[in-house]
């Protein structure tokens, strides 16, 4: 799974043709790779 910021806006793109199944310690770091996008994303908002 891919995290990444794009013209403001944040992206997660997923294997092609699977679907993520995440463990607690996973779910986690999905979670710190979104905060940081949005971090990202709202500075170049500005």
């Amino acid at each position: 799974m891919s995290v990444f910021v794009d013209r403001g806006n944040v992206v997660v793109v997923p294997p092609p043709g699977e679907m993520a199944v995440l463990s607690p310690l996973e779910v986690g770091r999905l979670r710190a790779a979104l905060r940081d996008a949005a971090v990202v994303a709202a500075s170049r908002e500005g």
